[in-house]
């Protein structure tokens, strides 16, 4: 089997927001955005090397176009102009592939090794947009490069029969100019970079990490515990490590924010009749850093969500779905200062399914 084709994708966004407030108001406004093109060849092909062995593949050329870029701000009390960037229009070749080996044991278990390799352009966003939360700024940066990566994966699949399957993967990507918000300063008052920096706040600007990586291991189990239940417990272990970063040399050995190493979430469904579908689910998430120096950590969560669907007919049907069942309150984010963020409260939801 062989197939080849084309892909073309353009996306264009500004913004105009106003900034800068002291206490009486806000004083500027600033105006920011660009274009992008993306131009991709590919092709995919399929072979059956043995009876039990086969090999799939794709290959991908990308021509990625960075156009029109501009970043302007006025001063509102004065009425007059205080910044006005033209970004030159610049353009990067990306090849990516994906190769991968079937191989079945037997009926019941097959082995899998996959080697890969990727981009991701940096987004409107990072390249014209800075942003505040809180009083941590982060400033754009329309020098960014596009995150590449190279990734092996190896695992084996055992399904005995049509009851239950296990799945085993292990993995290991490298990643090149990985793009992460990188604190600068700590100072309170005029940075150069991030203009007025409140009490307690931050000035940081996105930027390339030269090396990281990501290695681990995840599990999926599924079973059919009877006619009516049925059960899914998924686990990943997932290590990440900033091996190096240019001229910030602290964050060698960091791990990546928001990256918890442990996930696991097990579900549960239960059909007691044709027309009625329960489910529960239990999902954990061991402790995470909110930044990227690892200064802040967010303690770990366990939430339970649940729900129930009735099937009224072939075309309609009600749905209850309850997520964090117990009410607790989640750490989602500290800020430099030590203001933390909670996830949303319990949230009941109803709705009605309408097909024909």
């Amino acid at each position: 089997e062989f197939s080849i084709g084309a892909d073309f994708r353009d996306a264009d966004g500004s913004v105009a927001e106003q900034f800068r407030n002291l206490g009486s108001g806000f004083t500027r406004l600033r105006e920011a955005g660009g274009e992008q093109e993306f131009v991709g060849i590919f092709s995919t092909a399929r072979l059956r090397l043995s009876d039990n062995t086969s090999l799939t593949g794709s290959l991908r050329l990308d021509e990625v176009e960075d156009l029109n870029g501009f970043r302007d701000e006025w001063n509102t009390e004065t009425d007059t102009q205080i910044r006005n960037d033209a970004i030159p229009n610049q353009s990067e070749s990306f090849f990516s592939n994906n190769i991968t080996l079937y191989h079945d044991f037997s009926d019941s278990l097959r082995g899998m090794i996959r080697q890969s390799s990727g981009f991701r352009a940096p987004t409107l966003n990072e390249l014209y947009r800075p942003f505040r939360v809180k009083n941590d700024i982060i400033e754009s940066n329309s020098g960014l490069a596009a995150e590449e990566h190279i990734a092996w994966e190896a695992g084996l699949r055992y399904s005995p029969d049509d009851t239950w399957s296990l799945n085993f993967n292990l993995f290991h990507y490298s990643l090149d100019n990985m793009i992460a918000n990188a604190v600068l300063s700590k100072e309170s008052g005029f940075n150069p970079l991030c203009g007025f920096v409140p009490g307690g706040g931050s000035c940081g600007q996105r930027r390339n990490i030269a090396e990281s990586s990501v290695e681990g291991v995840e599990i999926d189990w599924q079973s059919r515990l009877s006619d009516t239940v049925s059960v899914r417990a998924q686990a990943v272990y997932a290590a990440s490590d900033i091996q190096e970063a240019a001229g910030l040399p602290a964050l060698t050995g960091n791990e990546f924010p928001h990256a918890s190493p442990f996930k696991a979430n097990v579900t549960f469904d239960w059909r007691p009749s044709d027309s009625v579908t329960v489910w529960s689910s239990f999902r954990y998430q061991s402790t995470e850093y909110e930044d990227l120096g690892n200064e802040r950590e967010l303690d770990k969560i366990f939430q339970v969500d649940g729900g129930v669907r009735y099937a009224m007919s072939g075309q309609h049907a009600v749905s209850l779905h309850v997520e964090n069942l117990f009410d607790e309150e989640f750490e989602t984010g500290v800020s430099t200062a030590g203001l933390v963020s909670i996830s949303a409260p319990r949230t009941v939801w109803l709705s009605w399914d309408f097909s024909r």
